[in-house]
């Protein structure tokens, strides 16, 4: 497309006679957006070229012809560069919580609001979208699209996966040791009646971690007497379950 346009360019400004170069410069701009001083400097070269004769007249020409080509190359480019420019202006930088209102709301009142999505969930931590994807993708209405998150996204963790999932942080030393907690904490779970049903069995209907502390983004600490595990509300935690009849 490019070279194209400086060939018609090129050959115009070699057809013409001198007294028709600044005309052929307007035309020039008006057909492919070249600044104004782009001809005006054409338009110069012209009144220049028009005082020479013989050879030093061919270069001099030639030397024009290469202006013109250069300038047109460059109109274009700039051209190409500004719409390049706009497009990416209209592109945003769009995290999860611009689409998951409601998980980040719980997240952030959760005892977990320091870590990342991808830690349980993978994906990316940010993501490039237009406001009207945005929009789409953020919707509350039932209408949202299905929304590709990367290769690393693992999405939703199954049930079976949610004690290791969460042991890969609290069973870790290092991490918990700032927060004074026990790192024993899923080596216990497989040893008990609910690990063992899970571990052993592949029975996932049986408690899980999310069951017992709350739900998954919004996990409150044990001193919260809205928290699950909290000592007042332990009865109901294990009645929700154990109550059932149909469950158990």
């Amino acid at each position: 497309m490019v070279f194209q346009l400086v060939l018609v360019v090129v050959i115009r400004f070699w057809l013409i006679t001198d007294g028709d170069i600044r005309s052929a410069a307007i035309q020039c701009n008006k057909d492919n957006k070249m600044d104004q001083m782009a001809v005006d400097l054409l338009s110069r070269s012209g009144e220049r070229l028009s005082a020479v004769t013989g050879d030093k007249r061919s270069r001099a020409q030639r030397l024009l012809l290469c202006s013109v080509a250069w300038a047109c190359l460059s109109a274009v480019a700039l051209g190409g560069f500004s719409e390049a420019w706009a497009q990416d202006a209209s592109v945003k930088k769009v995290f999860c919580a611009d689409c998951h209102t409601e998980e980040s709301a719980l997240l952030g009142e959760s005892i977990h609001q320091q870590l990342g999505c991808q830690e349980c969930h993978g994906g990316e931590k940010e993501y490039q979208l237009t406001p009207d994807a945005l929009a789409q993708f953020s919707s509350t209405d039932g209408s949202r699209p299905p929304f590709e998150h990367g290769a690393a996204f693992s999405g939703k963790p199954d049930r079976a996966a949610i004690p290791n999932l969460c042991g890969d942080c609290h069973a870790d030393i290092e991490r918990m040791n700032p927060y004074g907690l026990h790192t024993d904490q899923l080596a216990r779970y497989k040893t008990s009646g609910h690990g063992k049903a899970l571990f052993a069995n592949q029975d996932t209907k049986v408690a899980v971690c999310v069951d017992c502390h709350g739900l998954p983004h919004h996990i409150l600490p044990a001193s919260n007497p809205n928290s699950l595990t909290h000592p007042l509300r332990v009865p109901d935690t294990c009645g929700h379950c154990h109550a059932d009849k149909a469950l158990m």
